[in-house]
């Protein structure tokens, strides 16, 4: 009987296996196998042991990158060994039809190669030849689900038009009639395949009459093992792989997140006492009156199509006032100023910075308080807190609180931060960049024209960057490495036939209006700067951003630093962000009005409209002079 050694992944989605011949079958040790995509045997023949390893590779970028390595980990030390499976990688252009990428992985697979004295044996056969061991046909290779009737029906068809076609092909009679009819049915039914291939990968920007092609499969398929949770962790920290147990924890947790509480009247009146503005008694009626039909419509109508209609939040802002006025909750002190952070709040996440360790009990208990008067849950599992400057915690203390400590970094609204500078910068920008790369992968298996490739950098990669873009500092590597993956897609991984200068500028300078990162960040830095210097704005980081600023040579000018010129080193006291701030000020370069031509200049517009004044133009006048 034939010997079965696999290895099979939990989720049943992959797996690698050897058949083994009876004759062999005692001659035969399976040694390992992980994640159905590895499995390594030994065959003993002639008292030599021959090590055999079959993988097969995954198709996206980063996990190909991660499954090479573990391969390389697993791979045995021998001079007898077998490599072989599926990679998914090409090793030169002739392995492949299409365009031939040595990425990481490919670098990644030849080290591989190279470490172990691994060849390929068909390549050493036949070094020139363009063998493949899998070909797309002109053939429709179709796959009906549930449906055998269909699936006959088509094959009916199939062979009708091959008939057909071979009719015609001899140059004998057939049914012309029925020929296109044929046609145009199988045409239909491949056009369904191609709208149902957009639709599963939701590829915007997907034109009437765009063909399934290796974009949109390829899409499709990332985005249905994107979506899909492989693992998940529960409360008691154990890892649940297997799909029963995954859907299991999703309902446990949902079921306890949305159960009813008792509220605590007593609560809800203490809490409500810090509220000072108070409904009148015809909106207390309106309230509390029926929800009309026209009232849903117009709801409806006026809704953001791409806005879910369930809330998104419980409205907590009131309770503020509870912890700003107690006393006995103190924040941290601006130094030389009467300011002091104690919380910050955006829609339901808030963020409190508070001296001393009463300050946190005091908090805890209003936020209880809070959690009794409403039944809202704090999202404990969620929450951290980190120990600034001499500061600490113990595990006791953090057992009673019911949260985790963060002893590097945090994350607050989306961005990291904390006292690790090298490990925020690497999380802030690192996953970024490495989904831009991910994007432009897949943008790059289409055909689009110079514009079109500008036009996917404009609209669906820097807009990515902007919002870390505009609270964070972003240091030298990742500015140039995001401009590598710029140029590199825009020029197709060929040579750069502008300059970079002229690709960022604007269409009337000839140039692509690609924004440029570092630009960018100047004119952010730029608006941050306008805030510092209007005495309108009270915002609180104004006052951390005066003490840093007086520390320069200990001049205290704070927002006197506009009239002053001060060289890189001078201003190395200060934050990276607020560096940032000044050298974009003083790096401004102010364009005098009488050098700009007066017409077709969109700088210089009527109504949004570009001047032309043709009398001028044939008189030769263009611009204005002015002599003092």
């Amino acid at each position: 009987m034939v010997k079965f050694l696999f290895s099979c992944s939990d989720t049943r989605r992959q797996g690698v296996a050897f058949l083994v011949s009876p004759k062999y079958k005692k001659y035969v040790t399976e040694i390992k196998g992980f994640d159905g995509r590895f499995i390594y045997i030994q065959l003993e023949v002639d008292s030599k042991i021959i090590d055999i390893v079959n993988v097969y590779c995954p198709n996206v970028v980063n996990e190909k990158d991660l499954f090479l390595k573990k391969v390389n980990d697993n791979i045995p030390k021998s001079d007898d060994l077998i490599l072989l499976g599926d990679f998914n990688q090409s090793l030169s252009p002739l392995d492949r039809v299409g365009k031939h990428f040595e990425d990481k992985a490919f670098k990644l697979l030849n080290n591989l190669l190279d470490s172990f004295n691994i060849y390929d044996v068909c390549r050493a056969r036949f070094p020139t030849s363009r063998v493949f061991s899998w070909r797309q046909k002109l053939k429709f290779m179709l796959k009906i689900k549930n449906t055998e009737k269909k699936l006959n029906i088509l094959k009916y068809k199939l062979n009708k038009f091959e008939k057909i076609s071979n009719l015609a092909g001899n140059n004998l009679k057939y049914d012309m009639n029925e020929y296109e009819e044929i046609k145009f049915k199988m045409k239909d039914f491949e056009d369904k395949i191609c709208k149902g291939a957009i639709l599963g990968s939701k590829a915007y920007w997907a034109v009437e009459g765009d063909k399934h092609s290796k974009y949109f499969l390829q899409f499709e398929k990332y985005r249905q093992e994107n979506n899909a949770i492989k693992e998940l962790e529960n409360d008691q920290g154990e890892l649940l792989k297997k799909s029963a147990d995954v859907l299991d924890e999703i309902q446990d947790y949902y079921k306890n997140l949305y159960s009813c509480t008792n509220i605590d009247e007593s609560k809800m009146k203490e809490i409500s006492n810090f509220v000072t503005n108070k409904v009148s008694e015809d909106d207390v009626n309106f309230c509390n009156s029926d929800i009309t039909l026209e009232e849903i419509f117009k709801s409806l109508h006026e809704m953001n199509k791409n806005k879910s209609t369930g809330c998104d939040g419980l409205t907590v802002s009131f309770y503020l006032q509870a912890i700003l006025k107690n006393k006995n909750i103190k924040g941290i002190a601006i130094p030389n100023s009467d300011k002091k952070s104690t919380v910050f709040a955006h829609a339901d996440d808030f963020a409190f910075t508070v001296k001393d360790k009463q300050s946190i009990d005091e908090t805890f208990k209003v936020l209880n308080n809070y959690s009794e008067a409403s039944g809202a849950k704090i999202y404990k599992q969620k929450s951290e807190i980190m120990c600034l400057g001499s500061g600490s915690i113990s595990n006791q203390e953090l057992t009673d609180y019911g949260i985790k400590q963060a002893d590097e970094v945090t994350q607050i609204l989306g961005i990291y931060m904390g006292k690790n500078s090298e490990i925020c910068d690497y999380l802030n920008w690192d996953s970024k960049i490495k989904k831009a790369k991910t994007i432009l992968y897949f943008w790059s298996k289409r055909e689009l024209t110079l514009h079109g490739r500008a036009t996917v950098l404009t609209s669906l990669i820097m807009s990515r960057f902007y919002y870390t873009l505009t609270v964070c500092p972003i240091p030298e590597k990742y500015k140039n490495e995001i401009k590598s993956i710029i140029l590199k897609f825009l020029w197709q991984n060929n040579s750069h036939l502008v300059k970079y200068k002229t690709v960022v500028a604007a269409k009337i300078e000839g140039g692509l209006n690609i924004p440029e990162i570092h630009l960018r960040m100047q004119a952010f830095r730029l608006k941050f700067f306008s805030k510092f210097l209007d005495s309108n704005c009270q915002a609180l980081w104004k006052s951390t951003m005066k003490y840093f600023i007086n520390k320069i040579e200990n001049m205290k000018i704070a927002e006197n630093i506009a009239y002053a010129c001060f060289n890189l080193n001078q201003i190395k006291i200060l934050p990276k962000f607020y560096q940032e701030m000044i050298q974009a000020y003083f790096n401004i370069d102010v364009q005098h009005i009488y050098e700009n031509p007066l017409f077709c200049n969109p700088i210089i517009n009527l109504k949004g409209k570009a001047l032309m004044y043709r009398e001028f133009i044939n008189s030769a006048i263009t611009v204005m002079s002015c002599e003092m």
